[in-house]
């Protein structure tokens, strides 16, 4: 058509496919008020408790809005971490790396947890400490691993299609 060879496209008699507005929702809201719910169980409550449900919120907000793999959260340090623009770098094999920019909501969460707790925690070991330092660390001060994250949100909590949130949370995120 733009050099003239046919007098209209052929495919003008053809329907476009519809056109989806907005990002991917991998749960429903009330699916997602729950996973939110259950980042500060009930029974718990002290500095840990508060600790580990910023820490767990922000997980889930960086997992939501990024699409990142379990694996590549654990792998995260706080060097990772961009603070001004609310992006993270993420390692992949070998010297490759992406950058992913959170949402507003994901880089509330994430700053939150860093300035309430992360990093006051990390200046109490100042001797020895880098930015190399794994970002999320569990209640006892380790790196997060991928089994460990999976034990975070109780598996009772809410289903989808016969899937407990365990199974969601491997298969969506």
């Amino acid at each position: 058509m733009a050099d003239r060879y046919l007098p209209v496209t052929p495919f003008a008699h053809l329907d476009l496919p519809p056109v989806e507005n907005g990002l991917p929702h991998p749960l429903e809201p009330e699916e997602w008020e729950q996973l939110l719910l259950a980042c500060h169980p009930p029974i718990e409550t002290g500095v840990i408790a508060n600790q580990a449900a910023a820490r767990n919120r922000a997980i889930l907000w960086v997992l939501l809005e990024t699409g990142m793999h379990v694996t590549e959260v654990c792998a995260l340090r706080l060097v990772d971490v961009d603070r001004e623009q609310g992006m993270l770098w993420v390692r992949g094999k070998g010297s490759t790396a992406r950058v992913l920019t959170l949402g507003h909501e994901g880089r509330r969460h994430l700053l939150a947890y860093l300035d309430d707790y992360r990093l006051k925690e990390a200046a109490h070991f100042e001797q020895g400490w880098t930015n190399s330092e794994p970002l999320f660390l569990s209640e006892t001060g380790r790196p997060l691993t991928k089994g460990a994250l999976g034990l975070l949100f109780p598996t009772g909590y809410a289903t989808r299609n016969k899937q407990t949130i365990r199974e969601m949370r491997v298969m969506s995120f």
